[in-house]
């Protein structure tokens, strides 16, 4: 029966392109002009894809995009979208609130998908996500993506080896864990008998601050990462940084920090840097991140175990993202592109996107799992590389996708991520501003998240005393305007919620 309903879904898949063959071929090919971001590390493009060097000449389509390193992305996005010099098509995360229905500079897509998406269509009524793909103007500006539920922001990732070292237990609670990063630190946890050399828990720097603010998943209350939101369980929002559980995590990081148990330089140490520290040697206990693979390399994935969240406070996706791709008001003929897009909503197309090409990359077994055709000529992560490029959406949830195959590295992260995801507390989606609360409270968010980093390094490092500067903080932030952010915040979530 499985063989029948994929062929039957392939057979329709093709009559889907050959009804579209004929005209591409008589028509002139148009070409797109693309904002990219570079996949990875590793400098490979869009047109790396199979799925992209595949289909995009049947469909008539020619890209000319300019790519960047994901370190400057954000910067040249921002400078494009000022100059009104931007291209066609953004292959990346675009704010499609303030871009979209606030600029006008993205071009509405409801319409586009319904008439010349119809797979994709079909797919967002069956996840009835059109609410929530629409702006505050009633408009769709960004292509979906579909995923699984999952912790939304980092969890701790634990060093196995270091725990068997020492024969100690996973921690189940802040107390347990300080008494644990104590051990790795003076006990040589990795055992090459210099016991000076350990980062018990490395931290580096992201936007707006260290990542360790991401212990928050571990704590009793649910928090938004976003929007620096702590959600109490009858859907109140307060700002985090005027909290006493801010203040308890401050005086909790200040420990660990002033004890050596937390790495000296967290709060300039780039996410390059850390990668590079994890793997080139066996220094680190701990980390944060979404994926051991951030920092580590798929070969010592399986080493990094996840930190089980010891209450149901972690924050998990809904599985329906926004922010994939954007087209804006340059583009002359957009309907073309979004046919093509919809391709990789047919079951053919996401899995030509996911596995890229059954007898090259991957290969079907008697049980109808997948498994990758690695070689020394062809490594996975060589496979890897050239598989869809993330943003652009995909359905995961074909039967063939029901776990990760023969990728026992990949089967086990999602394994890992997942002992986290069970501990959700909070489901939150993205919340939709009105114009004016944007003009309102995005400078008050920008000033909120430049001054909180900012003080909790005054503290941790011993400048400031927790206790003595805590009301002069608070007095600051109210200063910001922070209590009208929080009013923002609470009538978006009240929103979110309706």
């Amino acid at each position: 029966m499985k063989n029948t309903t994929r062929f039957l879904s392939l057979l329709l898949a093709l009559l889907f392109v050959l009804t579209f063959a004929p005209a591409m071929a008589e028509e002139d090919i148009v070409t797109y002009t693309g904002f990219g971001i570079y996949k990875d590390d590793e400098n490979h493009t869009i047109e790396d894809s199979f799925v992209f060097k595949d289909t995009l000449e049947k469909y008539g389509i020619n890209l000319e995009i300019d790519y960047y390193s994901s370190t400057v992305a954000a910067e040249k996005r921002s400078l494009l979208l000022g100059s009104g010099d931007y291209p066609d098509i953004f292959f990346c995360e675009v704010d499609v609130e303030w871009y979209g229905a606030q600029e006008g500079i993205l071009l509405p897509l409801e319409e586009l998908i319904k008439e010349y998406a119809p797979n994709m269509a079909a797919y967002i009524d069956s996840q009835n996500a059109w609410d929530y793909l629409t702006c505050t103007d009633g408009h769709v500006y960004g292509f979906p993506t579909f995923g699984v539920q999952n912790a939304r922001d980092g969890v701790l990732w634990i060093n196995r080896t270091w725990l068997e070292n020492l024969d100690l237990e996973m921690p189940t609670s802040f107390d347990e864990l300080y008494d644990v990063l104590v051990a790795f630190k003076e006990y040589d946890a990795n055992g090459n008998g210099d016991a000076s050399d350990e980062i018990p828990f490395l931290s580096y720097e992201v936007s707006n601050g260290a990542n360790f603010i991401e212990l928050f998943n571990y704590c009793e209350w649910m928090f938004n990462y976003e929007f620096r939101t702590v959600v109490d369980e009858d859907g109140t929002c307060r700002m985090l940084p005027m909290t006493e559980e801010f203040k308890s995590l401050i005086e909790y990081l200040t420990t660990l920090y002033q004890e050596g148990l937390l790495n000296e330089d967290c709060f300039t140490l780039t996410s390059e840097s850390a990668a590079a520290l994890v793997k080139t040697s066996d220094t680190v206990g701990m980390f944060i991140a979404t994926s051991p693979t951030n920092l580590c390399s798929r070969e010592d994935a399986l080493n990094w175990a996840v930190v089980e969240p010891w209450s149901n406070s972690v924050e998990v996706s809904n599985g329906i993202y926004r922010l994939g791709m954007c087209i804006t008001n340059k583009c002359e003929n957009p309907e073309k592109f979004v046919q093509w897009l919809d391709y990789l909503f047919t079951e053919e197309g996401s899995i030509h996107s996911r596995l890229g090409i059954q007898g090259k990359t991957y290969e079907i077994d008697e049980n109808g799992n997948y498994y990758w055709l690695e070689s020394e000529e062809q490594t996975l992560s060589d496979i890897q590389n050239i598989l869809c490029y993330k943003g652009i959406g995909y359905i995961t949830d074909f039967e063939l996708f029901n776990d990760a195959g023969s990728d026992k590295v990949q089967s086990y992260i999602d394994q890992q991520r997942r002992i986290a995801a069970n501990h959700a507390g909070l489901m939150m989606f993205e919340l939709a501003f009105t114009e004016d609360q944007l003009t309102v409270g995005l400078p008050i968010m920008i000033d909120m998240n430049t001054a909180y980093p900012q003080y909790m390094a005054k503290v941790m490092t011993g400048e400031y005393d927790l206790e003595t500067s805590w009301v002069e903080f608070q007095q600051q932030l109210n200063d910001m305007q922070v209590p009208v952010l929080e009013e923002i915040i609470q009538d978006c979530y009240d929103r979110m919620e309706k």
